[in-house]
């Protein structure tokens, strides 16, 4: 397929079946997923993987951004200001470039937008040329670029739960953990293992034979897919049968690491994804800032985000699987001509291609029309995971050091360390300590000791000394950088790391 850089056709194909044109959009989510890349590891987009993005960003500038769209962001302007959008995107290569590419399209060079609706005004542009007081004249560079503002999160920062929820989750590791070890996927590993190891000759110098089998679903189809595209003797090397095969059996394994309808662990960066988004949308009702979010992810979070809100099993045909290059999920804030109530609907797109329309659905067995945005939160409140401490309880990851401050036991003893005037985070002594233990619990420190106490106050005593020694210890150790993630127990199987969970590019 040839691709054009210079032009906005594509965005302006299929804006969407579903929504009225009397709606009036008030604001919208966009979540979205990487574009082509080479073979994991990588952090390599390729020119592919941007145009795809560029077309992505394209699409929604035409229907969200262009004043002349009936499904226009009412108060959204159609250049570029930082209040109205707010972007995340983890600091990985290929995400990241991927979201960059995708505001190429949505906030185009201004050179292309003048002139392209009468509506735009001169205050809101920035200036295409100027003039320097030495009579130098300079036109704005890359044809008036702009220049876009995007967050981007370390995989060890609190807010990358909001857009990677289930990575370094132990919880989530364990529930993995439990599908390799479940009936069904042995059976699965058992049944495939000959059509694995004749792709051997295919894949030769790419996978070890060893590695040829259903637990490297994902490693297997990557590696074939991208070669697919980018290698044509290789391609040629595939049959259409292997391939689709290749692909159903990955889709299958994507689907069941990422939903168990009997296991809530496993759709944990849905459910932070929900809190993001309602927040998000939130903020667009109350405070009109800001009126568009875009964050960018990788397809488990997809996945996730499907079957926690009942779309897998409603249509697992179109929801069962890995989603295309450039997919996105949009939650649409609207209201009607006929009724000012806030509602929200889920719309999905599955690719950047002109033929990919962004279709509505319904989410959690509600209308697909939309729902009222007060019974969205109550879905919220129900189905979600609402801060850092909920995630760290719910993943089980008091040993990584970004839980450590929220941690209840954490915060209670920081509390009393604080109001009897020892840091936590200080030089007391072991002396000092125990003296303001002492005065917690309102002990005198002359007439009692630990050998020598007993019955039930010298037990209270000693269970309080240990939990404050552990967390005294903790806190040391977080205060030297000496915090730990949760190991994660290897499967009992030829298991190709770059299809862990863990890397979900």
């Amino acid at each position: 397929m040839k691709f054009s850089a210079s032009t906005l056709t594509a965005a302006a194909v299929l804006l969407a079946s579903g929504s009225a044109a009397d709606d009036t959009i008030l604001g919208a989510f966009i979540f979205g997923r990487h574009g082509d890349r080479l073979t994991k590891p990588t952090s390599t987009l390729t020119t592919l993987g941007a145009h795809q993005l560029l077309s992505s960003g394209q699409f929604y500038h035409a229907r969200y951004l262009d004043p002349e769209s009936s499904l226009h962001i009412e108060g959204l302007n159609l250049t570029y200001h930082e209040s109205q959008l707010s972007a995340q995107a983890p600091n990985s290569g290929v995400i990241q470039m991927s979201q960059w590419a995708f505001f190429q399209g949505l906030y185009p060079p201004l050179n292309t937008l003048k002139g392209l609706s009468a509506e735009i005004s001169e205050n809101e542009v920035i200036s295409l040329s100027e003039s320097l007081a030495n009579g130098t004249d300079l036109d704005a560079p890359l044809e008036g670029y702009q220049y876009v503002v995007s967050q981007g999160v370390d995989e060890d920062a609190p807010a990358n739960i909001w857009i990677k929820g289930d990575e370094s989750c132990p919880n989530f590791d364990a529930s993995s953990q439990r599908y390799y070890q479940s009936s069904e996927f042995k059976t699965l590993n058992e049944s495939t293992f000959d059509f694995y190891q004749g792709l051997s000759s295919i894949v030769a110098g790419g996978i070890p034979k060893a590695k040829l089998n259903y637990a490297n679903a994902y490693s297997v189809f990557d590696y074939i897919n991208v070669n697919s595209i980018h290698n044509g003797t290789f391609a040629a090397l595939v049959s259409e049968d292997d391939f689709n095969r290749v692909k159903w059996l990955q889709d299958r394994y994507t689907t069941d690491l990422n939903y168990n309808a009997s296991d809530s662990t496993t759709v944990i960066g849905a459910k932070t994804l929900l809190t993001a988004m309602f927040t998000n949308l939130n903020d667009t009702l109350v405070a009109r800032q800001p009126l568009l979010s875009m964050f960018t992810g990788s397809y488990d979070t997809f996945s996730q985000f499907f079957g926690l809100t009942g779309l897998i099993d409603k249509d697992p045909q179109t929801f069962g699987g890995l989603v295309n290059y450039g997919a996105s999920i949009v939650l649409e804030l609207f209201k009607t001509d006929n009724d000012s109530t806030p509602r929200v609907r889920f719309l999905f797109r599955n690719g950047t291609e002109s033929t990919d329309a962004l279709t509505p659905y319904p989410i959690f067995g509600q209308d697909v029309a939309g729902i009222k945005f007060t019974d969205f939160e109550d879905l919220v409140n129900e189905n979600a995971i609402h801060d850092l401490q909920g995630w760290c309880t719910a993943c089980g990851a008091w040993k990584l050091d970004l839980c450590k401050p929220v941690a209840p036991v954490y915060e209670a003893f920081e509390k009393l360390l604080t109001e009897n005037n020892v840091g936590i985070f200080g030089t007391a002594s072991s002396d000092d300590l125990e003296q303001t233990l002492r005065t917690i619990l309102n002990t005198d420190s002359s007439g009692l000791t630990l050998a020598g106490a007993g019955g039930i106050g010298a037990g209270v005593t000693i269970g309080v000394f240990l939990i404050a020694g552990l967390i005294f210890l903790a806190c040391k150790k977080l205060r030297a950088g000496g915090g730990t993630k949760a190991p994660v127990t290897s499967a009992k199987f030829e298991k190709d790391d770059l299809s862990s969970t863990q890397s979900t590019v």
